[in-house]
């Protein structure tokens, strides 16, 4: 009502880098779309929210392309709507088939992921986590059932965990999401949970400072939250052209940090799920065939934006003297041995 009356767009608060800008900017094309389809107006609306470290107003660019009306809208049928949706998103209509493999829950899911993929906003840790917090929240906690703490999914759970794995063929398409979301067994729902609840759970050096967040990734994943929240917005204004959903259907942000955390540390993704979920090979499966249908229609090169590990102060050597031991074996400590999907581990055998 108050872009419609007052010409005004109120941002709901986030956390966000207080440094970067608001991350509401990255939905400004959307936003101008909604206006000129509620007002007919090209231009004059203006955001309310943070404009660095204060609230201020932000002007919301022009749109100038033609949009139907509020009225031309209720005429329309489903694929006329469709392909206003995709013209202010920017897409072309052939775009469709990319979402041909994917369940129409997941679409506007994929739809925020590509958009922010085309703006530069997201990295690869954060798209696996944005990926794998969406298989969880609507497949998998169906078959575990809603389970966030450690014991309690140990006392459900644990003598199936102690069961031996099954060998089975999966035979399905390799490139059908909807087959592989279909062929989730419950015993691999079950061992998926198993090596992923840790990170449904606030880590508690992180939750005593806000120092020790990740700053530019909970940035990051706030500007996907305003994204997914405005493709909702649109999706309803345009009568539904995709299925409706709720945030809470297919995002925890807990999870997704902790996990886009973990995956930072990683040189190598996939190698590194290829161990982590490898008593879950259905869910595994599914996972890579999503991440290759992204890798697909990514026209921009995602690169890991996350920051470098903290420099460690030197210890200033103590001056004090050895004296040698007649027992002591001379022999080497043998080489160096460094995980290869961990950047920051340097183990001595």
């Amino acid at each position: 009502m108050d872009i419609f009356f007052r010409h005004k767009y109120y941002c709901i608060a986030q956390v966000e880098e207080v440094s970067a800008e608001n991350a509401y900017i990255v939905s400004f094309d959307i936003i101008a779309a909604i206006f000129k389809i509620l007002t007919g107006l090209c231009e004059g609306l203006s955001c309310v929210g943070r404009v660095g470290s204060k609230v201020g107003k932000m002007d919301v660019p022009t749109y100038h392309d033609p949009l139907p009306t509020l009225e031309e809208i209720e005429t329309m049928d489903s694929e006329e709507r469709l392909k206003v949706f995709f013209k202010i998103l920017k897409l072309d209509y052939s775009f469709k088939t990319h979402l041909s493999s994917f369940p129409y829950s997941w679409h506007l899911y994929i739809l925020a992921i590509k958009y922010a993929i085309d703006r530069s906003k997201l990295s690869w840790p954060l798209i696996y986590a944005l990926i794998v917090s969406k298989i969880i929240l609507s497949c998998i906690d169906y078959r575990t059932g809603f389970i966030r703490s450690v014991a309690t999914f140990m006392k459900k759970h644990a003598a199936k965990l102690s069961m031996p794995l099954e060998n089975r063929d999966m035979a399905i398409d390799p490139k059908d999401v909807s087959d592989c979301l279909n062929q989730l067994s419950t015993m691999d729902a079950i061992h998926c949970m198993n090596s992923l609840l840790q990170y449904f759970q606030k880590d508690q050096k992180v939750a005593s400072s806000s120092k020790f967040f990740d700053r530019r990734s909970v940035h990051s994943i706030s500007e996907f939250q305003s994204i997914l929240l405005h493709l909702k917005y649109l999706n309803n204004l345009l009568k539904q052209p995709f299925h409706d959903f709720s945030v809470s259907s297919c995002l925890n942000c807990t999870f997704v940090y902790n996990f886009t955390a973990n995956l930072s540390k990683r040189t190598n993704i996939e190698t590194y799920l290829d161990g982590l979920l490898c008593k879950a090979p259905t869910v595994l499966n599914t996972l890579h065939v999503i991440i290759n249908s992204i890798k697909e229609f990514s026209c921009v090169t995602v690169e890991n934006t996350n920051p470098p590990p903290k420099k460690r102060k030197k210890k200033k050597k103590s001056t004090s003297t050895v004296i040698p031991d007649e027992h002591s074996n001379n022999d080497s400590e043998g080489e160096p041995w460094v995980d290869s999907n961990n950047k920051f581990s340097l183990l001595k055998s």
